[in-house]
């Protein structure tokens, strides 16, 4: 089976990006799996649903009783499955994953991990100033990635 990544960020385009992914995948018979990366700060998350890959730093995982990323586990865990249901709901096999790190970095080791034939991104069209000040996260994911990556607009006529 083939399998399809969908780096979920919440933006206003992050329901297109999954509903664009979720219909190729009806139409190819894949699986998508939604990838949701937090950049680093004082907690650590890592969290693979129905998946066998489990890592952290050093040696601690954290759960959700841990106190310092609760809040960030319980909500973005949530928003995952809810937009994991929406594509199980179109009979589209999908799991998810939730982890703290570098967002290009990490999103790349999944493409690579789960051999992805796609990796669907959306495209927040950023201004020259803003991309010349921080860099653009899709391009250098899309320098990075070892698949064929979808960009998907945010004005897509769907």
């Amino acid at each position: 089976m083939s399998t399809y990544i969908v780096a979920v960020d919440f933006s206003d385009v992050c329901g297109l990006v999954v509903n664009q992914a979720a219909k190729l995948a009806a139409k190819s018979g894949a699986e998508l799996v939604l990838v949701h990366i937090e950049p680093p700060s004082s907690g650590f998350i890592y969290f693979v649903e129905d998946s066998p890959f489990v890592r952290g730093y050093g040696s601690h995982v954290l759960t959700a009783e841990d106190k310092v990323s609760t809040a960030i586990i319980k909500n973005d865990s949530h928003a995952l499955e809810i937009l994991k249901q929406q594509v199980e709901a179109l009979k589209v096999p999908c799991q998810s994953i939730l982890m703290q790190g570098n967002v290009v970095e990490e999103v790349v080791a999944q493409a690579k991990v789960f051999k992805a034939e796609l990796l669907f991104l959306g495209n927040h069209r950023a201004g020259v100033f803003q991309q010349f000040v921080l860099g653009s996260t899709e391009n250098s994911i899309i320098e990075k990635s070892p698949c064929p990556v979808v960009l998907v607009p945010k004005d897509i006529l769907t």
